[in-house]
């Protein structure tokens, strides 16, 4: 079995643009021993992590990988670039620590925090990763993680510890 993948970028599908997934073809996740809803990683000019999903009948045989404009952008890569695709070897969050990038916020309160950690549930991701969560239509509130723990490729689950600092 191949356990990586060297894939040309395309854009996700509009029902996926806010979502932590990738689609690839499902030849090649049986070929990778990949599974829906694998934590996987994605090598551009950074490292970046997604859920791997099978891909839309039309994209079978062409080997692309659809992907948000959000893992793109933690990935350091383009539409048309090349990534090279692994499963993730990935742990539960014990910790994250997670900066605001496009918002301000003096006191981050109990509720807060627990609408956050709602929303990133089952999130994978790496430090320098930036999470979104989109409230509403239009409302998006970015977080640059800065760290975690263990630091390595995590998923937020409940039992994980929310921090947040100033950005």
């Amino acid at each position: 079995m191949k356990d990586i993948a060297f894939l040309k970028v395309k854009k996700a599908r509009t029902g996926d643009e806010k979502k932590p997934i990738i689609r690839i073809d499902d030849y090649l996740m049986k070929k990778m021993n990949l599974k829906r809803t694998d934590i996987i990683e994605i090598v551009g000019n950074e490292t970046t992590t997604a859920i791997a999903e099978p891909s839309y009948p039309s994209d079978i045989g062409l080997k692309i990988i659809r992907m948000s404009n959000r893992i793109i952008n933690n990935a350091k890569t383009s539409i048309d670039g090349f990534i090279t695709l692994r499963k993730a070897d990935w742990q539960p969050a014990i910790t994250i620590v997670m900066k605001p990038i496009n918002f301000d916020i003096g006191i981050f309160t109990t509720k807060f925090i627990d609408f956050v950690k709602k929303k990133l549930l089952n999130y994978p991701f790496l430090k320098n990763d930036i999470l979104h969560i989109t409230i509403g239509m239009d409302n998006v509130f970015a977080f640059k993680v800065d760290s975690s723990e263990p630091d390595s490729v995590c998923v937020i689950k409940n039992e994980t510890e929310f921090q947040f600092i100033e950005k």
